[in-house]
């Protein structure tokens, strides 16, 4: 990279200079890695210009062989160090499936402009336009000499350093919330979820999941005294948990293979008292504590879902704002509302089917909305109020995120900035009264590939493909074998976060990364081996993809709104895989060699399994609700023809607490393989297709099992198995 005749570029109130190697903000000095500055000075340079991924690279690492993911992360350090808006890029903007390109003005000063760059930058953070021409013009005309122009340039900067020391109080006085934070982990178990702050910030509520069941716990925040609430319960699954406004009483809502109940219970515990039926978050109060607002999904039809406020008694029901597909507010993955603290608006997630997410508050008086994210996201859950209303904290993901992340969202400019900046998952959201802390959820999972010689679990050894950070959920790494005893799996990159296609030999130990970047997960490949398919986000929604066993030539097969769980047919004909449409799950099928989808079976649906001879499909769902939701796990197994139609068998199976339920046929058809979870320890079960009682197959003592699959010939187990790690996290603002 030449400097040739130029000393420094200017963008915004940004000033590059290249000698000294400095990115400047006004007076500020911007820290950033020797790397970065030469990433943005490519960009800088070639500014109006597209920039390949390739030449960039290239350019910026000439010597070396690097993955895709560090010139992301250097994009995303950078977008970071310009204060970037997540949702409208003034600097630089991506340009799909291409590179990057920076789209600011840029002015270039040469050596001759020096001067007058220096007294511009004196002027620039305190002075207004016409001031900052003022003294730029009497610090550079010729009628001042150089004898002066430096005891006035000094007299200038002793008294704006005055008013910028009266500024700057101000500012700190008025610096935004959770710019600076400490976090305090208050958990240590690995298996908690729902955290719950109280009004005052001295006690913690938590729902704590072990060996199949979940119970509520309370603690002090500053000594570790778990305190027991509600014993365990393996038909109970909590999604909400909330303190009353007077810190006195829990609101919780739980869901025992029904419609979900909203109960109270005295914070030192009592017995419990339902308040409300037909519900699918946690509760917001107003701010007097008299209402609480929640979000109802399938109602009043399939699909459909609204916001709602009743009484604190939960008397007096209401509808406040309503959604019909493609909008909907249920079912969405730890969501909530918040009541504002003036009493005028309730905001909420809402997710528009193949557009996104964004916040929705609308007006208790009128149901008037506004929309409060002027951009869509990838992910929006939990929302919540700041005191002083200057904008709510959110569990949210952006388009350049791989994982959720706590965020604070302005108001009402909706500009948006993170709270927390790592690889962990951030899920729940829980603010304390004078909005000085939160309570979240830090998810991390390590989980490993394994093989067992005919599923002997005592001759069971693990590969090594590192840690492959499955997450249970839709998250999750899926493990397949080829025909010639290959295995493809798929991991996570430490250093985006990405979650990426490998195949490997378990003989040899060599392995290759198939795909790049963007979130790649249920891979499985084609009974004759050709091919690899898979869900994907490359063109912004999740959908069903297929590349070959090598990883070249990419297609989409789907273009459905949320797809999941492909499978294909033994003839190789046919990909099987849910959807998200209307608001409900459904199975669907398309070509393997592309085509138009075609929906096989409306109604709920989950993960797919075809069996060997391709004359039925089983299906996981769950039994009690119009449409399985995504806080209801399923409890069901169903077969039909694979030509759609009712199911014709229809079996039992136990209900998951941690880690998603993978279905597989046995090589004969006569039989179902489904993973269940006992005291924190998964196995493989059969359940025979004549109706006989289900079998255990193997015999691990330890560890949660988040996929597997049996190799061609049936001699070996390969399996993924680990543990997630979920604990509470106090996050304080730290002004």
């Amino acid at each position: 990279m030449t400097e040739q005749n130029t000393h420094f570029y200017e963008f915004g109130p940004f000033r590059l200079e290249l000698q000294k190697r400095l990115l400047f903000r006004g007076q500020e000095v911007i820290k950033l890695a020797p790397k970065s500055f030469d990433t943005l000075l490519t960009l800088v340079e070639r500014h109006g210009q597209v920039l390949e991924k390739e030449e960039l690279m290239k350019r910026l690492w000439p010597d070396s062989y690097v993955e895709e993911g560090n010139l992301a992360l250097n994009i995303s350090n950078l977008r970071k160090a310009l204060g970037e808006n997540p949702q409208q890029h003034e600097y630089i903007v991506t340009v799909p499936g291409r590179g990057y390109q920076f789209v600011a003005r840029v002015k270039e000063l040469a050596a001759e402009s020096e001067e007058i760059a220096e007294a511009e930058r004196v002027a620039a953070p305190f002075a207004g336009a016409e001031d900052k021409q003022k003294i730029v013009r009497g610090l550079t005309s010729s009628s001042v000499t150089r004898r002066f122009r430096w005891p006035v340039l000094l007299v200038c900067a002793l008294g704006i350093a005055l008013a910028a020391t009266v500024y700057l109080r101000f500012l700190y006085r008025r610096a935004a919330p959770f710019e600076k934070v400490k976090l305090t982990r208050l958990t240590s178990s690995g298996k908690v979820i729902l955290p719950a702050i109280s009004p005052d910030g001295r006690y913690l509520v938590y729902v704590l999941t072990d060996a199949g069941a979940q119970s509520l716990w309370l603690r002090q925040v500053a000594v570790a005294n778990d305190t027991q609430i509600i014993p365990p319960d393996a038909h109970s699954r909590y999604f909400g948990v909330t303190f009353s406004r007077d810190g006195n009483d829990l609101y919780y809502a739980v869901k025992r293979n029904d419609a979900g109940t909203l109960n109270r219970i005295p914070v030192l515990g009592g017995t419990p008292v339902k308040l409300l039926e037909k519900i699918d978050s946690p509760v917001g109060f107003s701010p007097d504590g008299k209402r609480l607002a929640f979000v109802r999904g399938s109602y009043p039809n399939p699909g459909e879902s609204g916001i709602f406020i009743a009484n604190a008694d939960g008397s007096e029901e209401r509808e406040v704002v309503a959604r019909k597909p493609p909008d909907f507010f249920s079912p969405i993955f730890s969501t909530g509302p918040s009541w504002s603290p003036d009493n005028q608006l309730i905001a909420g997630a809402m997710q528009s089917s193949g557009t996104g997410y964004r916040v929705l508050a609308v007006r208790v008086a009128d149901g008037k909305e506004q929309i409060l994210t002027p951009q869509n996201w990838e992910f929006i859950g939990r929302v919540e109020w700041l005191p002083d209303m200057r904008g709510l904290v959110m569990i949210a993901r952006d388009p350049d995120s791989s994982v959720a992340q706590v965020w604070f969202l302005s108001y009402p400019d909706g500009t948006a900035r993170r709270i927390t900046n790592d690889l962990n998952v951030y899920r729940s959201l829980s603010l304390t009264a004078n909005g000085s802390m939160f309570a979240t959820i830090q998810a991390v999972s390590f989980f490993n590939l394994w093989l067992a010689p005919d599923g002997d679990a005592t001759r069971a050894k693990q590969l090594p493909t590192g840690n492959v950070g499955a997450f249970g959920g839709n998250d999750d790494t899926t493990v397949s074998w080829t025909p010639d005893g290959r295995l493809v799996y798929v991991t996570k990159s430490s250093a985006t976060g990405t979650s990426e296609i490998w195949i490997t030999d378990p003989t040899s130990g060599n392995r290759k990364q198939l795909t790049q970047g963007g979130f790649n997960n249920r891979a499985v490949v084609s009974p004759d081996g050709r091919y690899i398919v898979f869900i994907s986000n490359r063109k912004g929604k999740l959908n069903v993809s297929r590349i070959d066993i090598d990883g070249n030539n990419p297609n989409q097969l789907s273009s459905g709104m949320d797809d999941s769980n492909p499978t294909v047919s033994p003839d190789n004909q046919w990909v099987i895989y849910v959807s998200l449409s209307n608001g409900k799950l459904a199975l669907w099928k398309v070509p393997l060699a592309g085509g138009t989808p075609v929906e096989l079976m409306p109604g709920p649906a989950g993960s797919v399994a075809i069996s060997p001879d391709g004359r039925l499909i089983a299906y996981l769902y769950a039994e009690g609700r119009p449409a399985p939701e995504i806080d209801q796990p399923p409890n069901k197994m169903a077969v039909i023809r694979f030509s759609g139609g009712a199911p014709i068998k229809v079996f039992d199976v136990p209900m998951p607490s941690t880690i998603s339920i993978t279905l597989r046929w046995t090589a004969d058809g006569r039989a179902l393989l489904y993973t269940a979870n006992s005291n924190n320890v998964t196995n493989i079960w059969s359940q025979p297709l004549d109706g006989g009682p289900p079998r255990q197959v193997t015999d691990f003592k330890d560890s949660l099992m988040a996929a597997f699959d049996w190799s061609r010939n049936g001699k070996q187990l390969a399996c993924v198995r680990g543990a997630p790690q979920r604990d509470a996290l106090l996050v304080t603002d730290a002004r």
